[in-house]
């Protein structure tokens, strides 16, 4: 029993999954589908919305919506299931940052670690310095919060430069998506753990 419990921890993954079909939603789903429900008890919240809209991706009543009702999902979820750790992929949009920055500060909030993770390269940067600056302070703030970072290869370990320091992020290199299922794996058990830190790892 207590074996199990302490291999059973919670994990809340936040992030869509398909459809549409691209890298972020086949990797989301490729996680829940992996070595990580054997290792965690998983949760997860799906952020997308699944209506075919034209709209998708605008500000409008809808996506406002939307983002509000995660916002509370999150909390609700962390109250309710008490993870211990908290995955969020980045959204390469100004509207998602700011939502997902509003995803870390109540997890932060509420006690619980955070990674995050940047699929794609130094994209992330170029979307925040656009952002207006209400957006950049919460933004910058959520990221004092992250307890890692995730990107793709070293060559992306510059996208969050300013934000989040450097000793934070695993730089991995891109692979299949079951490989990386399964390093991600041991990396957010040793976060959980607070153990030493994990090197970069190719396959």
């Amino acid at each position: 029993m207590n074996g199990d419990t302490a291999v059973r921890t919670g994990l809340l993954i936040v992030g869509p999954i398909p459809p549409p079909y691209n890298g972020m939603t086949v990797f989301v789903e490729t996680l829940l589908h992996s070595g990580l429900k054997v290792r965690f008890r998983l949760l997860h919240i799906d952020t997308i919305d699944h209506r075919r809209s034209p709209n998708m991706g605008r500000l409008n009543l809808s996506t406002l919506f939307l983002a509000l009702r995660n916002i509370v999902r999150v909390c609700r979820t962390i109250l309710g299931e008490s993870p211990a750790l908290v995955y969020l992929p980045i959204s390469p949009t100004v509207l998602g940052l700011l939502r997902d920055s509003v995803f870390i500060l109540e997890s932060k909030i509420l006690r619980r670690k955070v990674v995050i993770h940047l699929h794609g390269g130094r994209y992330i940067h170029t979307v925040y310095t656009q952002a207006p600056s209400i957006v950049r302070a919460i933004v910058r703030l959520a990221c004092q919060s992250v307890e890692r970072a995730i990107v793709l290869q070293d060559s992306f370990l510059d996208a969050f430069d300013g934000l989040i320091p450097s000793a934070r992020f695993w730089a991995t290199v891109t692979g299949f998506a079951h490989s990386a299922a399964w390093i991600i794996t041991v990396w957010l058990a040793a976060t959980i753990s607070s153990g030493p830190s994990v090197p970069s790892v190719a396959w």
